[in-house]
Order: C-alpha cells, then sequence, then structure tokens
C-alpha cells in the first residue's frame, strides 16, 4: 500500500512532466516588456476592438503599470508599430499571422510567444446589432444583455486622475477567449493573484524590469460555467474594502465567472 503523501507526490511529478513535455516542442522566447522602468513594448488592438479585447488591453496597461510603474501604450493596428508587440484579440496584426477569432472554439484561447510579439486571442463576441438580439436567461431570470455591464474603467481601478473611461464589460455568457487568455497571461507569467475587487486586495509584484519567457498555450476552459458569489453583499463589503459595483463587476471577470451558455 503507498502512503498518501508519497502518492501525492507522484501524481505531482508526473502532472510537471507532462506539462514540460507538452511545450518541449516550442521553444522558450524571452520578451522585456519594461526594462528600468520604461516601456519597451506596445499592446496592439483593432481600430474596432471586441468588448473583451478593449477590457484585456485596459487590464494589461494597468497591471503592467501597477508592477513596474510603467504605461505601457494602447495603439490600433491602423497605426505604425515599432518594437515589441502584444497582439490583443483579432486585428490586422494577427490576420497577417495567420490567427483569427473564429478559428477557435468557444472558450478557447492561445497565449503564444515568438520573437518581439506575444499573441492573446481567442473567439470572442462581437458588438453588433444582430448579436444583441441573441435570446435567453440565466439561472436566476436575467437576460443575456443585463450581463454586458458598463463601468467607468479608470474609477474602477483608481486611475482617476486620467478622467473617465466607460466601457462595456462581454457579458457573462459571451464568448471573451482574449480576456481568458490576459488574465491566464496576467496570473502565470506576471504573478498577478486577485483576491477581491479593490487594489487591496490585489496582489501585484514590484519590479522596475519585466521580463518574460514562454512559448506557446492553446487550451479551452476546463470549467464550461462558473458562477460564485462569496457571501451576501454586507459580507461583501466588509470581507473585500467596501468595492463598488464597478469594481465588482470587473472582479467577476477577472474570476471567469459565466462561461457556456
Amino acid at each position: 500500500m503507498i502512503p498518501v503523501k508519497k502518492m501525492m507526490i507522484v501524481i505531482v511529478t508526473l502532472a510537471f512532466c507532462v506539462s514540460i513535455s507538452a511545450a518541449e516542442d516550442k521553444p522558450l522566447v524571452e520578451i522585456t516588456l519594461v526594462s528600468e522602468g520604461k516601456p519597451s513594448a506596445s499592446i496592439v488592438v483593432a481600430q474596432n476592438p471586441t468588448p473583451s479585447a478593449r477590457l484585456s488591453a485596459l487590464e494589461l496597461q494597468y497591471h503592467i503599470r501597477k508592477i513596474t510603474g510603467a504605461i505601457v501604450p494602447i495603439k490600433t493596428d491602423s497605426e505604425k508599430i515599432t518594437g515589441t508587440r502584444i497582439l490583443v484579440g483579432q486585428s490586422k496584426q494577427t490576420n497577417a499571422l495567420g490567427i483569427k477569432g473564429n478559428d477557435f472554439k468557444s472558450l478557447e484561447y492561445l497565449i503564444q510567444f515568438r520573437q518581439g510579439t506575444i499573441i492573446l486571442n481567442g473567439r470572442d463576441w462581437q458588438d453588433t446589432q444582430e448579436n444583441r438580439k441573441e435570446l435567453g436567461r440565466d439561472t436566476y431570470g436575467h437576460t443575456i444583455q443585463s450581463s454586458r455591464h458598463q463601468i467607468d474603467y479608470y474609477k474602477a481601478t483608481g486611475l482617476v486622475e486620467q478622467g473617465a473611461k466607460p466601457i462595456m464589460l462581454p457579458g457573462y455568457f459571451d464568448d471573451q477567449g482574449t480576456c481568458y487568455a490576459t488574465y491566464h497571461f496576467l496570473e502565470q507569467f506576471c504573478r498577478v493573484r486577485w483576491y477581491g475587487p479593490t487594489e487591496l486586495n490585489i496582489v501585484f509584484p514590484s519590479q522596475k524590469t519585466l521580463t518574460i519567457r514562454g512559448s506557446e498555450i492553446r487550451r479551452s476552459r476546463d470549467l464550461k460555467h462558473i458562477h460564485a458569489l462569496g457571501g451576501g453583499w454586507p459580507i461583501i463589503k466588509v470581507q473585500w474594502n467596501n468595492p463598488s459595483d464597478d469594481e465588482l463587476n470587473l472582479y467577476w471577470r477577472r474570476l471567469r465567472i459565466g462561461g457556456e451558455k
């Protein structure tokens, strides 16, 4: 009979070996996003990005700024881009590389490192009149449309000095593969952790230079649908530093609430 402790060591070791072997066929690429507090990359989105891509670009910029103090610029694919690129969502740049959002399945996403380029992509819901007509309700009777919350992004992240930044968040049941790729990237490669919706609840490493190494991750969510709420509203106010509705709605996206219809 194998002791439980030894069995757990064997299982963890096997899992580690499987993950390493899966990445062995692609070489690791090293990319510097910020060097000594100065940005050395650009975040690139389409001229008219999906709600998922727009949010992802802002989240990348915000978290990298909190880690390094540097503001990595967000540019559109109509601008001239030089140097290192973080391609967020589908754009002319990703099309040129043969990567298109519609080639992904629902809940599937891609993190890919190339020389001088990081790609964060997946299947995203497009904000069109036709798509807004989709019918359906969640477990509590709310419409699909009602979960596409409008927030002031800068206010929700404490960047009020930059003015207002109203955006529409992707709905809980909308395809948002680019968001999944971005949050996975921030967790695994930038070591960000979200334990609640306010800045007090977020863990950021502190470093002036941000250099990361990776190859490729392409996967679908294991949990097809996530719904969770840590107690009722009075408990949230106490445990999570009195968050606003905008902070809460942003936090649910970071936790990947929702998923498959």
